[in-house]
């Protein structure tokens, strides 16, 4: 659609001056908003007023508010426009012009002559304090006047005399308590109002002599790490604790307590043994150390015990968890140890007579268990032993009386049978299939011997892990252990770094992603560990 459009401005001495501009486009939009094709600067417009399209070779104006568009005098929601029409738009008149040719559409865009200034143009917006009555200068002097003296002049009139101090706490007036950022925490609150006890000297922070007042009375003393040397003696207390902080706890438990220190330690003490930089547990943190140790003394797969297809066991096959085997001590924080009784006779048995297989030997020393065979089958043999499985007509019977031959005699096959039974156990059936057996026929009869089991409970050295606080829909023990695949005992089953910080981010909350958990220091360590301890007794060596 080709449009002219005639701008009439009312010029000097009565003059009508015109601009006459040609539009070509699908329409002609009309309103307040810069991106309108005519502009009509008046408060009382819409930002997209109305428009002029061309329907079936005619103008039509179409508005885009609910009021309606006022049309020769007469408030229309569409109208067909016709030569010598007047539109109405605020203060500003379209009059509808006999198009020339090649255009479908011609009006003039004039301002009304009878239009109040103060209708036609915007209010601007005050944005300067001045305009609004406000001085700057005026009103920061007397905020300043204002802040000196409700929190530094009259607070501070409290620390003439503890008089004037009592009477500031006692009334409504600021008194010395605004100055405290934050509660102390439960040990130190015995402190009260008692500001000087800490505060020795106004505006000076707190010194490491005001600590030691009251705690080295009490016969201990706080000792650093013991490769940290020289450099203790510059470390502050407050360094490690802090006061009037939320949540009211006296040890900070920010990252910095431990980075100040472990982002470079060998510097801070070169005798150190520890050399790994530490500065945040997602981005730099090392692998984890395990402890070397001696082997468990143990044959036990876990591939074998953990098969889909379950393991043999006296009730048949068993398909076996690892919670089977493992339960949480009383806490959650470890795993109780494994005890063979409890644990494992459910499928390992340890019975050695098939005539009465209820019958078992204790499990333990190799020295107890052949003395108990020994002192059954002697009994047995004394008492007229019949096994029930041996062919008729075998079985062992002596009268109610035995001379010394024949309880001799009972008395040999006694230890024969023990013997026979205990190298079967050993080497055979049930002590070899798990622990490491030796022989030694110097030391009759205490000739087996069995490798001791050494089993050990935490694997993470100045660490500390909750397992319970780990068990959850989301982490089976597989996520974390690799037991399935497991052939061997000595084999360390502790996860990858990499597998904890699946879960676990770095120290800055603000930048933890939404699945994951803002991981500090404290967070899984201690000060040092337990060898370590914060407080010894005067006198003691690091």
């Amino acid at each position: 659609m080709r449009v002219l459009i005639r701008f009439l401005r009312a010029g000097p001495a009565g003059a009508v001056e015109q601009k006459d501009k040609l539009y070509d486009g699908e329409s002609v939009t009309l309103g307040r908003a810069t991106d309108q094709v005519v502009q009509l600067k008046d408060r009382r417009v819409a930002l997209a007023h109305a428009q002029i399209i061309l329907r079936n070779g005619h103008p039509v104006l179409i508005s885009r508010v609910p009021g309606g568009v006022l049309v020769n005098g007469t408030l229309q929601r569409e109208a067909r426009l016709r030569a010598g029409d007047v539109v109405t738009l605020g203060a500003n008149v379209l009059r509808i012009l006999p198009p020339p040719a090649g255009c479908e559409l011609a009006f003039s865009f004039e301002l009304d002559p009878d239009a109040r200034p103060q209708s036609v143009a915007l209010d601007l917006p005050r944005l300067r304090l001045a305009e609004l009555g406000f001085g700057k200068r005026r009103w920061s002097w007397a905020l300043f006047l204002g802040v000196f003296l409700l929190a530094l002049a009259i607070p501070s009139a409290g620390l003439r005399s503890p008089q004037i101090q009592e009477s500031l706490r006692a009334s409504l007036l600021p008194d010395d308590h605004w100055w405290s950022p934050g509660p102390l925490s439960r040990v130190h609150e015995v402190l009260g109002t008692r500001c000087d006890a800490c505060h020795q000297k106004l505006f000076q922070r707190v010194r490491n002599d005001a600590c030691l007042t009251c705690h080295a009375s009490n016969l201990h003393q706080h000792w650093p790490h013991p490769g940290i040397g020289a450099a203790a003696p510059e470390m502050r207390c407050a360094s490690c604790h802090a006061e009037h902080h939320e949540p009211a706890t006296l040890v900070r438990q920010d990252p910095a307590v431990c980075i100040n220190c472990h982002r470079d330690l060998k510097a801070l003490a070169p005798a150190t043994l520890i050399a790994a930089r530490v500065t945040d547990f997602a981005a730099d943190h090392p692998g984890f150390a395990v402890p070397v140790t001696d082997e468990s003394g143990l044959k036990f797969p876990h591939d074998v015990h953990l098969a889909k297809d379950g393991i043999r066991s006296p009730v048949g096959d068993t398909v076996l968890g690892c919670k089977d085997c493992h339960a949480l001590e009383p806490g959650g924080a470890r795993f109780r140890p494994v005890q063979m009784q409890r644990d494992c006779g459910g499928c390992h048995l340890l019975d050695f007579d098939p005539a009465y297989p209820e019958r078992t030997v204790p499990h333990g020393d190799a020295k107890v268990i052949s003395g108990f065979l020994v002192d059954y089958y002697s009994r047995r043999y004394l008492e007229a032993y019949a096994d029930p499985l041996a062919v008729p007509g075998t079985a062992r019977r002596t009268g109610p009386k035995l001379t010394a031959p024949e309880r001799e005699r009972l008395l040999r096959t006694a230890r024969e049978q023990s013997a026979m039974v205990t190298r079967d156990l050993f080497e055979r059936r049930s002590c070899a299939q798990c622990h490491d057996v030796t022989r030694d026929i110097s030391k009759v009869p205490d000739e087996w011997q069995v490798k001791a089991v050494k089993l050990r409970s935490a694997w993470l050295k100045g660490a500390t892990f909750n397992h319970a606080a780990h068990s959850t829909a989301l982490t089976s023990c597989e996520s974390c252990h690799g037991a399935l695949d497991s052939k061997a005992a000595s084999d360390v089953l502790l996860p990858d770094i990499a597998t904890c910080r699946e879960c676990h981010a770095g120290g800055d909350a603000h930048a933890t992603p939404p699945d994951r958990l803002t991981s500090t220091c404290n967070l899984c360590h201690g000060f040092h560990g337990d060898e370590n301890p914060l407080w010894q007794a005067r006198g003691v060596a690091p």
